[in-house]
């Protein structure tokens, strides 16, 4: 499985390897840039995306997230 960059972009492959897994795809190598090594590394370590999908928005949702700026170049 091969995961692309960028901050939204790398959180969608959440989505997209649920529904792979769900379909009875077997992940067998992940590689990822950026935001998607990230991702991937994630589901290397735990794949049971579910869990990984609600420890990802839980996240997001605290305050210890909202605590960093916005990223402006």
């Amino acid at each position: 499985m091969a995961l692309g960059g960028g901050g939204a972009r790398g959180l969608a492959h959440l989505g997209v390897i649920e529904v792979l897994v769900d379909a009875g795809y077997a992940v067998e190598r992940i590689v990822g840039v950026s935001m998607g090594s990230l991702v991937g590394a994630a589901f290397a370590f735990d794949p049971d995306v579910r869990r990984l999908q609600q420890r990802t928005a839980a996240y997001i949702r605290s305050t210890r997230f909202e605590r960093f700026p916005p990223f402006r170049p």
